[in-house]
């Protein structure tokens, strides 16, 4: 069949993913600093490299992700609006206070004093406040997939994983509670969901959460095919916090010095933190990938 077209001969959708994927090449992935809570869980040696390129020291090629990453990316923000709107509707038991409140840690410097001064700063998701707790709560997406070797999606499997935790205590088959954060991280084995919680616990530990009483923090999942939810809630460490935040100063101290090998390169080049690394990515000098892969030889 010969029928005349209407509308232009690309797809919308594909004019659509092309724009996005244009877009993004022309913004800069380093307009604010890279030393911030939600970089807390990133390897020191993926921070050196952001931020010699933040502070103009450096330029590798800039990371490319397919128009569908730019989306699921930008996913996140839209469902944790969503499941603020859900808490403010229906949560009686509790108010919704300090919604995206920026939260300041005080200021934070190279040894010289030149090449970088700032104040570290992040901004939560909301709290929960009422007359008997106050909670720091911070909404992280989360999709799913099915293993054959367990027959368990991933979701069924993290569950099940977390009630079998010698740091857990389970509340209900979709929410659970660590009492030493410490030992929960020691245990977890998971730089990925280890990094939300080194976030938020950053949260709990500023000025502005500890004068107001807020006491406890809660990391809620949102499956994002199946909108099911899952908490796992925890009292703050203050010895966490303080690694995180010596953690910021080393890789300052590193950049001003021009010195990567003095930080530590944690990950091995077949780690999933590795793979996901842009500095492993480039295999640039001072990455873990290279770094332990020359070690080995």
């Amino acid at each position: 069949m010969n029928k005349k077209l209407i509308g232009p001969a690309t797809g919308y959708v594909d004019m659509l993913m092309y724009e996005i994927v244009e877009n993004a090449k022309k913004e800069s992935r380093f307009q604010r600093t890279p030393i911030r809570p939600s970089a807390a869980g990133k390897c020191p040696r993926e921070l050196y490299y952001e931020l010699e390129q933040f502070l103009g020291k450096a330029s590798y090629p800039p990371r490319e992700m397919e128009a569908e990453t730019h989306l699921l990316l930008n996913l996140g923000h839209h469902i944790e609006r969503h499941l603020i709107e859900h808490f403010r509707r229906h949560f009686s038991v509790a108010e919704v206070k300090y919604t995206q409140q920026t939260l300041d840690f005080g200021e934070i410097k190279s040894i010289d004093n030149d090449t970088f001064k700032q104040h570290l700063e992040g901004s939560l998701d909301l709290c929960l406040v009422s007359n008997k707790f106050k909670c720091v709560i911070d909404v992280k997406s989360k999709g799913d997939s099915y293993d054959f070797k367990s027959r368990k999606y991933k979701w069924e499997a993290d569950s099940n994983k977390l009630a079998m935790m010698s740091s857990v205590q389970s509340l209900s088959d979709r929410a659970f509670w660590v009492d030493n954060l410490d030992d929960f991280l020691d245990e977890l084995q998971d730089p990925f969901f280890e990094a939300n919680f080194l976030q938020l616990n950053m949260y709990l530990n500023s000025d502005f959460i500890k004068n107001r009483g807020l006491d406890h923090g809660a990391i809620i999942q949102y499956h994002k095919s199946k909108s099911k939810l899952r908490e796992i809630r925890f009292r703050p460490s203050t010895t966490v916090f303080e690694k995180v935040k010596n953690k910021f100063q080393d890789v300052i101290n590193a950049v001003s010095n021009n010195s990567p090998a003095t930080l530590d390169a944690p990950y091995e080049p077949t780690n999933f933190k590795s793979k996901y690394c842009d500095a492993c990515k480039l295999k640039l000098p001072g990455s873990c990938a290279v770094v332990n892969k020359e070690t080995k030889k």
